[in-house]
């Protein structure tokens, strides 16, 4: 589920791309984003015949769930205008390392050795993938893509802390709510908004916020069976769906190191998937035969 799940949010930013190839703006985009989640959330609601009302815990959780989507929306805009995009995305998949953290000064996750070594091979395995560029560093842009990196860690611990309580449609719905108000209030001090000139554009409006709103909620759905962490590690295959996305969508093409990291990032996510006495009686017998 959580696969599936990152393949359509892999699909955000190649539906957000033909939107923008269209001259919708970037705030009039993520204001879409999330009213058409907010529209599926509220059909699928009414038609499960749900309870609307919730606990206060849950929508406190929700409030700091908002506001963190937002924090993160915003973030990422504002960083994409100042340094360059790959950078910004390695970035931003830093929150898997921060909820990791958070697993681990809570008790419910251990940060071993091995475990961390894995993050780091995944992050440079990103690095290579995302062909990344350091030629536009800013350090306004490197602190907002970190916001980005923060909002995304609160969503994921606000929501994934709700859900258990509320229910995944609740959840989404009332921090999708809060998110589709700050951001329609921040937008336009950002930049205008501007709508699409063409059907295809509204077409990509329709399919990010889809694409969003089934993402989210398949995730949010994986973390009472399989924990939080565990949930956000996985998600870090995004950024290598989201290229495989862009080239059959737009002709896109991988260069050979692109490639190699590609397989850096499905290898580390192996290692990390695999059971630890596992990987030590592997570790034991490649050391034997070694030996002999």
């Amino acid at each position: 589920m959580v696969l599936v799940s990152s393949i359509f949010i892999a699909a955000v930013p190649n539906f957000s791309k033909i939107a923008y190839e269209a001259g919708a703006s970037v705030p009039f985009v993520l204001v879409c984003r999330f009213f058409v989640t907010v529209i599926l959330l509220a059909i699928l609601l009414v038609a499960g015949r749900h309870r609307i009302l919730t606990s206060t815990r849950v929508l406190r959780l929700c409030l700091i769930g908002g506001v963190a989507t937002a924090a993160m929306s915003l973030g990422i805009l504002t960083a994409i205008t100042l340094i360059d995009l790959s950078l910004v995305i390695l970035i931003l998949y830093l929150h898997p390392i921060l909820i990791a953290w958070i697993g681990h000064v809570r008790g419910t996750y251990v940060i071993s050795r091995f475990r961390f070594a894995c993050c780091c091979f995944i992050l440079l395995g990103l690095a290579l993938a995302l062909s990344i560029s350091f030629g536009r560093l800013n350090i306004a842009g490197l602190a907002f893509a970190f916001l980005g990196a923060c909002g995304a860690a609160g969503l994921v611990v606000a929501n994934g802390d709700a859900v258990g309580e509320g229910g995944t449609l609740i959840v989404n719905f009332y921090t999708s709510m809060i998110a589709l108000l700050l951001v329609s209030i921040a937008g336009p001090m950002i930049e205008p908004m501007t709508l699409p000139a063409t059907g295809i554009g509204w077409l990509g409006l329709l399919g990010t916020g889809t694409a969003f709103c089934l993402g989210l909620a398949l995730f949010l759905a994986t973390i009472p069976h399989i924990g939080m962490v565990r949930a956000t590690l996985i998600t870090v295959i995004e950024p290598v769906f989201a290229i495989f996305l862009a080239m059959a969508l737009f002709g896109e093409r991988l260069a050979v190191l692109q490639w190699v990291g590609v397989a850096i990032v499905v290898a580390g996510l192996l290692l990390l998937e695999a059971p630890i006495k596992n990987v030590k009686s592997l570790l034991l017998a490649m050391n034997i035969r070694h030996t002999r």
